[in-house]
């Protein structure tokens, strides 16, 4: 028997007589004694003295201790590929129309949106690629995407009542999120939305009316903030589903997102909507890098801003693949049938993985996302952080960029010493 490599211990800010321990790769969390600690950290630094053999069972119930011949860096890949080659789950975002009503500053589309609706013929094969999965698949999941996707609802509306029938004709579980600007969220459309099984709504608003209208105006300059809120408020009422409204910040505005709270509180609105803070982030150097927060800065305000506002606590998530990018079955489709493993990639068609089109699978894009493995990538396996990261962004660590590392490795410590005093 011996301690796992992915043990994190904290003492204890409540007691004086406890402490934290956390396990990454099992995601286990306790409260541990001063007696039992003091016997663990002998443990550790001599694996031949016996621990009490309850407290032994909890701590392999936990992870925290696993048998001699275990090798939990082995664990950790086969949970990777199981869940990267899975073809159980199907992910597709989705963008109807590569078209925006909006021209907001740091957008990487804002210089070269092109202005296609999906077409029907390319319609037919993206409902074709779904039924070729069906009869493998339990879940699959859709984000409508764009451009702003409600600029093309006739789209949506057909290509969603296709998947509801193969959904509902292979007992397969169906759920649909929209990432939309909101100025377009009238009664009717938000009737429609519901009625097509749309249950999550994001929605960006950047602060109060001048900095929002500063950032994230309609195409010919006008403000959008104003038909945003009418929106919302209409919405709270009749959307059935769950409204997320992210503060998408960075130098420039983060002082407003506590506007933005002010405004939920004064609309009515804070008991149904949940603020998010989003990190604007140099997409395609779309945007002034000198503008934008690091990941630990940016973190540090999310954390803030979570406490401030009572909102709910983040827990390190265990990833087996990163995200869609590295998964087999997940796709971004553009409107011109073009097939990405990014949304950061969308329209940049040199990053393309294939053409549902032509039914083409361009391999080495492909393979570039898919065959990345970090437990052979000698910083990565070495990394405490590795169950709860995975290799950080597949977009990101393909462009060579600095700021690969999933976040949570620069909070892990305030987020778990947090959490432990709801224990």
């Amino acid at each position: 028997m011996k301690p796992s490599y992915y043990n994190f211990i904290y003492d204890y800010s409540e007691d004086a007589t406890k402490h934290v321990f956390y396990n990454a790769r099992t995601n286990a969390l306790a409260l541990v004694d001063e007696p039992q600690y003091t016997a663990f950290v002998d443990f550790e630094h001599d694996n031949s003295k016996p621990l009490d053999e309850e407290f032994e069972k909890n701590l392999r119930y936990g992870g925290y201790v696993v048998d001699d011949d275990v090798d939990e860096l082995d664990e950790i890949k086969f949970r990777m590929y199981s869940g990267r080659f899975s073809t159980k789950f199907l992910g597709l975002t989705i963008a109807p129309t590569s078209d925006c009503n909006f021209r907001c500053a740091y957008c990487y589309e804002k210089d070269s949106i092109k202005y296609p609706i999906m077409s029907k013929s390319t319609q037919e094969k993206v409902i074709d690629l779904v039924k070729s999965k069906a009869n493998a698949l339990e879940t699959f999941f859709v984000t409508w995407y764009g451009g702003e996707p409600l600029l093309a609802i006739d789209s949506v509306d057909n290509l969603s009542k296709n998947f509801l029938e193969i959904c509902n004709e292979n007992n397969i579980f169906y759920s649909a999120g929209m990432i939309t600007n909101g100025y377009l969220l009238t009664r009717h459309v938000l009737e429609k939305l519901n009625s097509l099984k749309v249950n999550s709504l994001q929605i960006t608003l950047d602060g109060s009316r001048e900095q929002h209208n500063k950032r994230r105006p309609l195409h010919n300059g006008m403000g959008t903030f104003d038909t945003i809120i009418e929106n919302l408020k209409e919405a709270q009422n009749l959307f059935e589903g769950e409204i997320i409204i992210r503060v998408n910040v960075d130098k420039t505005n983060v002082h407003d997102a506590d506007n933005v709270m002010d405004i939920l509180f004064q609309h009515g609105l804070s008991n149904k909507v949940v603020p998010s803070l989003g990190k604007v982030v140099n997409s395609n150097n779309c945007y002034n890098a000198s503008l934008c927060f690091d990941t630990p800065e940016f973190l540090s305000i999310d954390s803030n801003f979570r406490a401030k506002y009572g909102l709910p606590k983040l827990y390190p998530l265990l990833k087996r693949n990163f995200c869609g990018a590295d998964a087999l079955n997940s796709f971004v489709i553009n409107a011109d049938g073009l097939l990405y493993k990014c949304w950061n990639d969308i329209g940049i068609s040199e990053r393309s993985v294939g053409n549902i089109i032509e039914d083409t699978i361009c391999d080495k894009m492909f393979h570039n996302y898919l065959l990345y493995d970090p437990t052979e990538d000698s910083v990565c396996r070495a990394c405490k952080y590795l169950p709860v990261c995975m290799g950080g962004c597949p977009n990101r660590r393909l462009l060579s960029q600095d700021e690969r590392c999933e976040g949570v490795k620069y909070v892990i410590k305030n987020y778990i010493l947090s959490l432990s005093k709801e224990i």
